[in-house]
């Protein structure tokens, strides 16, 4: 009786475990590799077919067998060299972060480097600015929680020669920072490249030569580096050129190359990208120790507890409920994603050579949707007003004292708009709805796995939103600042456009003026006592010529290929910084000639309205260029 009722009581402990393991088993053996490679097939044949997807490697580990290693398309489409996973590298843009993270992992456990001490004491060369009270850590570059600002001008450079050292480069274009560090979650190419740098300090090596010989040579990933290190070059056909769709033609880019190369730049094939999906699966003690290991695929930052966030490298995932992560690069002319599934062992890579593509998020998507099967639940509902949340929110991931503080507002800004008790937004391609299931918190209709988390300022008002932005197929953290509708991409789009509008219908006057001549001819005294004083025209036709050279010569050739940035300000565009200090001198001049016709009743009311709106929207003119800072030398 005894015997009976301990083994009863043994089963109820064990089977609720072996229930688990049995579930885990099954959905690993579910796993056909035949499905696993039509899937790929189906997505990736057609992607090439097409034309919008030039070529693909994709690979498929679960735990120490490669079930899938497939090339789609091409390396490049002008020599049809076929997509080889084996031999054919692809730039693989910020995946290079994940090498980064473990070389800084690395010099902790061998007690080079200290997660949580202050940065500066390894790079005391690099300017912080403002000085934060809180040190800059590791941890937080790690993290992406350093409280950075975003840079682009300068970021790349045009060939390999023209790649400058890593600490140079830093000391001189290091964003500032906009909030103390641990605070939030905000994308930093530089908070990587900053650790990389540390890492470089640390070992007395430059960084590419320690990623190679303490990462790449122990895991025998032979035809991996990085394309600053010269080799890339020499693989010839090998080579994925990068290409990007250009008005419906797929057009091939040259190499991208990156000043700070410990955000991205490294370069690799299908079967070498197997063995490190192996490494990391396996537990990675060929690389790091089991501490380690565990702050490298495990949350160690969000920015808010039900929401997604990032380990040291990595950024965490909910696939169809079973945990996971990921990391995801994008670059001109790549695209590339490395997903794990460490409750089934399962690893997941996809490189193309395309920079927008939407074949990886379509095949991740489906793979999640046809071999997991779904976990995820629904919370409930909760009745909320809902008016405070809409309006325009923009991503905090942007450059606050440069002019990339304007285009970087129509990147990844959002838009809520409400409807009853639903909560409206477009993302993924389509209209989605949100329900509140708490004050601040809701959840996505048609995907649970989707939340939004609102935050409050010290008013009790809505000013920001935090969430995982779905890129590629896989989550990445933002947060999102709600902004002032005069800040916003609608109004900036939609409505502001009167001001240059009006300030250009000035230019009309000389046909008035030729109107005035011809009638004279005839009638010598035609409305010679309505007209308005020739200083009050000579400046505010001056001040017009002075907007269109800006508009025409510098605003109109940036936005045309707004991508230049990358390589640091044309030279050809410079000498049009000088444009908006000649606009400001004439401003002083308008005011003075508007009170003079006011004073001295010049031309009729019509005609002194009419300047007085041209002379008020000069100022508003202005006042705008400097809000985004275009007066100035600002980039």
């Amino acid at each position: 009786m005894k015997n009976g009722l301990l083994q009863y009581c043994l089963w109820c402990l064990v089977l609720p475990y072996l229930a688990v393991v049995y579930n885990t088993t099954a959905l690993a053996q579910d796993l056909s590799k035949d499905e696993v490679v039509d899937l790929a097939d189906l997505v990736f044949n057609r992607a090439v077919s097409e034309g919008y997807l030039p070529g693909a490697s994709v690979v498929i580990v679960q735990g120490d067998s490669v079930l899938v290693q497939q090339g789609y398309g091409y390396t490049a489409l002008n020599t049809r060299a076929p997509a080889n996973p084996a031999h054919s590298v692809f730039q693989l843009g910020s995946i290079g972060k994940l090498f980064t993270a473990i070389s800084v992992l690395q010099l902790v456990d061998s007690g080079k480097l200290d997660l949580d001490a202050d940065i500066s004491i390894y790079v005391p060369d690099i300017p912080i600015n403002p000085r934060p009270a809180t040190p800059i850590t590791l941890r937080a570059l790690l993290t992406h929680s350093a409280g950075f600002e975003d840079r682009v001008i300068g970021y790349g450079a045009r060939s390999i020669d023209g790649i400058e050292p890593l600490g140079p480069h830093l000391a001189e274009n290091m964003p500032s920072l906009y909030t103390d560090p641990g605070v939030e979650i905000s994308y930093s190419n530089y908070s990587y490249a900053l650790a990389g740098y540390a890492v470089e300090k640390a070992s007395g090596m430059a960084f590419t030569d320690y990623v190679k010989i303490n990462i790449l040579q122990p895991l025998h990933m032979l035809r991996s580096g990085y394309v600053e290190d010269g080799r890339f070059e020499s693989r010839g056909d090998d080579i994925a050129k990068g290409h990007n769709l250009v008005s419906g033609v797929m057009k091939e880019l040259p190499a991208f190359y990156r000043h700070p190369t410990p955000a991205g730049s490294i370069y690799s094939t299908g079967a070498d990208m197997a063995i490190f999906m192996k490494a990391i699966l396996s537990g990675g003690d060929s690389i790091l120790t089991s501490g380690s290991f565990d702050l490298l695929t495990r949350p160690q930052f969000r920015n808010h507890e039900l929401l997604t966030g990032y380990t040291l490298g990595f950024e965490e995932q909910n696939f169809n409920g079973y945990s996971g992560f990921a990391k995801g690069g994008n670059l001109p002319g790549y695209t590339a994603v490395v997903a794990f599934i460490p409750e089934l062992k399962l690893g997941i890579f996809v490189a193309t050579n395309v920079g927008r593509d939407s074949a990886i998020e379509e095949f991740l998507n489906a793979f999640v949707s046809q071999f997991l099967p779904n976990r995820l639940v629904h919370g409930e509902r909760k009745k909320v007003s809902l008016g405070r949340f809409a309006g325009h929110y923009r991503n905090n991931r942007y450059n606050r004292h440069n002019i990339e503080d304007v285009f970087s507002l129509f990147n990844g800004n959002m838009q809520f708009w409400t409807r009853s008790d639903t909560l409206f937004t477009f993302h993924d391609g389509f209209r989605q709805a949100y329900l509140p299931i708490d004050d601040l918190h809701f959840q996505n209709v048609q995907d649970p796995s989707r939340l939004l988390v609102f935050d409050e300022d010290s008013n009790g008002e809505i000013s920001a939103v935090s969430l995982g932005h779905k890129i590629y197929g896989i989550l990445v953290p933002a947060k999102l600042e709600k902004v002032f509708w005069l800040d916003s991409p609608y109004f900036i789009n939609e409505q502001f456009g009167f001001v240059p509008l009006f300030l250009a219908s000035y230019l009309l006057l000389p046909l008035f003026w030729l109107a005035l001549i011809l009638i004279r001819i005839r009638k010598k005294d035609f409305y010679q006592d309505y007209l308005l004083p020739r200083g009050a025209h000579a400046v505010s036709l001056i001040f017009v010529c002075f907007v269109a050279i800006w508009v025409f010569l510098y605003f109109v050739p940036l936005i045309r290929d707004i991508t230049q940035i990358f390589y640091g300000m044309p030279d050809n565009l410079k000498k049009y910084h000088w444009v908006p200090f000649l606009k400001i001198a004439f401003v002083p001049a308008l005011i003075y000639w508007s009170w003079v016709i006011w004073q001295k009743r010049h031309g009729t009311l019509a005609m002194r309205l009419y300047y007085n709106i041209f002379v008020l929207a000069a100022i508003i003119w202005v006042v705008f260029l400097n809000r985004w800072h275009f007066i100035g030398f600002n980039f």
